[in-house]
């Protein structure tokens, strides 16, 4: 699942034209919350890829799959993915937070990530991202999943 936050950090009930919304964007607001679903993903329906190779000291390379937006028409379900290169640093103390960042393949795009293990199950990682260059505005959760 990857969602975003909504525009100006609302919630749902706060923005007017949400149903509206819903439809023509292909995504969900989630209910007394801040973040929308982009279900234009359809993570049940396309398999994304992320890797995580362990280097040493808690420090995890790799990569992971997104749409490539500038080139692909999500409204038509016409996607292009692109890998963006991640590196995640777990805190030692515990091994189940951390932090990193990502850069998208061929675009100045670099952000950072916040994550947690889910303790109940370690399968289950909490992804916040925040987006650094070249816009700033990207930031939501995404939660990934060891298949």
């Amino acid at each position: 699942m990857i969602t975003q936050v909504n525009p100006n950090g609302l919630r749902s009930s706060e923005l007017p034209d949400a149903a509206n919304r819903e439809v023509n964007e292909k995504i969900k607001f989630i209910a007394d919350s801040c973040y929308h679903r982009l279900d234009y993903y359809e993570c049940s329906k396309v398999e994304y890829r992320t890797l995580l190779e362990y280097q040493y000291h808690g420090i995890y390379k790799g990569y992971v799959e997104y749409y490539d937006h500038k080139n692909g028409d999500w409204k038509n379900n016409s996607f292009v993915k692109v890998k963006a290169r991640i590196t995640i640093n777990l805190n030692p103390a515990n091994k189940m937070t951390g932090s990193g960042s990502y850069k998208y393949s061929n675009l100045d795009d670099f952000g950072k990530y916040e994550i947690h293990v889910d303790d109940e199950d370690n399968n289950r990682i909490i992804v916040n991202y925040k987006n650094t260059l070249p816009s700033g505005l990207a930031q939501g959760y995404e939660i990934w999943e060891r298949m």
